[in-house]
């Protein structure tokens, strides 16, 4: 379980800066980001019954888009060393 947590998002950039987060957009080739002031989370299934379960695993992440064209990708916050991955608390 993830204990709470709220962090500074100048910690976010300082993590993708030390996994070498330098890359250009895989739509339109630019190379300008900005991160989305907030987190996200990924529900997993391992059911696929049509039912959606709130509060079961998930992956925690923070969201980076291009300037440019409004790519998206996802960074798990375990990854990145901003929280206890799975089973590390």
């Amino acid at each position: 379980m993830i204990r709470e947590t709220t962090f500074n998002f100048s910690s976010v950039k300082n993590a993708l800066s030390k996994k070498a987060f330098n890359f250009h957009c895989p739509m339109c080739n630019e190379n300008e980001f900005s991160i989305v002031d907030g987190f996200f989370r990924h529900n997993m299934e391992n059911v696929l019954d049509g039912n959606f379960r709130i509060g079961k695993r998930y992956i925690p992440s923070i969201v980076t888009y291009c300037n440019n064209c409004g790519f998206m990708n996802f960074h798990a916050l375990g990854q990145l060393g901003l929280i206890p991955k799975e089973g590390e608390v």
